[in-house]
């Protein structure tokens, strides 16, 4: 069985740049080149190297990352839905390590405490039981007895 804790734990979650670099790959692949994808989504072929290549930012000394702005420019030049960057396409054949909520960034999920993600997880699972619960009908009898 499979639990949501999960599903949202820590080792089979991937930061938003490993997700992004991944992608990054796949247009690569189904595109047929870098330079290519660089052209038709208007980024430098240096830039996409660099990314690839995990080169480090001179400014912040730290690896350069997929940025926003690029991932929005790759969609589009790779026609891709808005966000498709920010998914994980690279599933097990299952789907069990499929993020579960699309709204949510999961490297903002990664800066909670153990604490608040279990109570997020409590939640969740409140309100699926009381979805999955059928509804119930008081009879005319329950409501003129209370």
């Amino acid at each position: 069985m499979l639990f949501l804790s999960d599903m949202l734990s820590n080792h089979t979650m991937k930061s938003i740049s490993e997700i992004r670099l991944a992608n990054l790959e796949l247009i690569i692949e189904e595109v047929g080149t870098a330079e290519l994808v660089a052209e038709r989504s208007g980024l430098s072929p240096v830039y996409i190297s660099q990314i690839r290549s995990g080169a480090i930012d001179i400014k912040t000394g730290k690896r350069r990352n997929l940025g926003s702005v690029a991932a929005r420019k790759l969609e589009k030049g790779a026609e891709k839905p808005a966000g498709w960057m920010d998914q994980d396409h690279n599933r097990g054949p299952d789907g069990n390590d499929r993020w579960p909520f699309p709204r949510i960034d999961p490297a903002e999920y990664e800066k909670l405490s153990d604490a608040q993600r279990t109570a997020i997880e409590d939640w969740v699972v409140d309100q699926v039981r009381s979805f999955l619960k059928p509804a119930s009908l008081k009879s005319t009898d329950d409501a003129k007895s209370a």
